[in-house]
C-alpha cells in the first residue's frame, strides 16, 4: 500500500465536505413554566390513585414540540397501567405544556422532543 506524503494527507482530511462532519444535535427545548403546566388539574387524576388502586402512578411520555415550542405530539413511553391516564396525561400536556424551542447550530427555532415522567399520586 502506497502512503500519501504528509502535507497531500493533511490536505485530504481538512477538505472534507461539511457535510461529512457530524453537525451537533439541536439544544433540547426549554420549558416555560412547568410548574404551572397542571396547577388546578390535580382532582383530574384521583379515579387513578384511589383507595382500591396503588397510591402512587408514574407515566414516562414523550413531547414532539414544533419550532414554535408547542407539542405536537405526545408517545407514552413508559405506561401508568391505566389507559385513561396515560392518555390524560398526553391530552393535558398537548394543551398546556409551551416551551422555548430547541435551537439548531445557527440559532433557528427547530423541532424536537422532551421527555418527562408525571406521578400522580393520593398521599
Amino acid at each position: 500500500m502506497r502512503r500519501l506524503p504528509v502535507p497531500l494527507t493533511l490536505f485530504l482530511a481538512l477538505a472534507m465536505p461539511a457535510a461529512a462532519q457530524e453537525a451537533p444535535a439541536p439544544a433540547a427545548p426549554t420549558p416555560i413554566k412547568a410548574g404551572e403546566w397542571l396547577k388546578g388539574y390535580e382532582g383530574y387524576f384521583l379515579p387513578f390513585t384511589g383507595m382500591h388502586r396503588p397510591k402512587k402512578r408514574v407515566v414516562a411520555f414523550s413531547l414532539a414540540v414544533d419550532a414554535q415550542g408547542v407539542p405536537a405530539g405526545c408517545t407514552i413511553l413508559d405506561s401508568s397501567g391505566v389507559e385513561e391516564m396515560d392518555a390524560l396525561v398526553c391530552r393535558l400536556m398537548r394543551q398546556l405544556a409551551r416551551f422555548e424551542p430547541a435551537r439548531d447550530a445557527q440559532g433557528n427555532a427547530v423541532p424536537s422532543t422532551w421527555e418527562s415522567k408525571f406521578r400522580a399520586s393520593n398521599y
